[in-house]
């Protein structure tokens, strides 16, 4: 049985002017140059660099440059994971803007059409005072995604909880790299990271899987 390859995300041309070759605009006039040496190309130019042809998108003088097809797996396939080990994270960062990081998965680029999964997990201990509260929210870059957890205290008392939330996207083409953060309504809270053993508690982490 042959394996349908995974669709493949293009090379911007506002930013790379080579893109591998397919019918891009049947109004330009191609131009099939042969192998490529340095000089000048516009729109239409046409060359082959290490057995691949390129086709010019802008006026330059660069080299083509080679570029991987997008990978993602099956459903269900880990595309990115990270945790925390550290001991613990005091959290008093207030808004969503200034969370505290807990961890960061690698950056990874997507095709604008697979949808995944984003889990985060962790131990920690929201304010102790009845009304104040600890917010887990997932982050893309700099963008906030949403909230997964928040939690409170019921009476005046240090709590620990196990935290687990997980959000559904359909993220657009190109690359993303997303974390997990805390931050807390007032107050002063915390979050546990340390190793999976008696008597500890599990890492902390955010998981990015493909769904379909």
């Amino acid at each position: 049985m042959s394996e349908i390859a995974a669709p493949q995300a293009a090379p911007d041309p506002a930013t790379n002017p080579w893109v591998p070759l397919w019918n891009l605009a049947p109004t330009i006039a191609l131009d099939y140059l042969g192998a490529w040496a340095a000089g000048t190309y516009v729109d239409g130019n046409v060359v082959i660099d290490n057995g691949v042809a390129y086709m010019c998108v802008r006026q330059t003088t660069k080299r083509p440059s080679p570029w991987a097809p997008v990978s993602l797996g099956g459903p269900g396939a880990e595309l990115a994971y990270a945790e925390f080990t550290g001991s613990q994270i005091t959290v008093t960062a207030t808004t969503e803007a200034t969370a505290q990081t807990i961890a960061t998965a690698p950056a990874i680029t997507l095709d604008g059409a697979s949808k995944i999964m984003l889990e985060g997990f962790t131990c920690a201990q929201p304010p102790p005072t009845v009304g104040q509260f600890l917010y887990l929210t997932l982050f893309d870059g700099a963008s906030v995604l949403g909230r997964l957890v928040t939690i409170g205290t019921p009476a005046a008392a240090t709590i620990t909880m196990t935290l687990y939330g997980a959000l559904r996207v359909t993220p657009t083409a190109g690359s993303h790299t997303y974390s997990l953060r805390a931050h807390v309504s007032a107050g002063t809270g915390n979050v546990f990271g340390s190793v999976a053993g008696p008597g500890a508690n599990p890492p902390s982490f955010i998981r990015v899987v493909k769904v379909v």
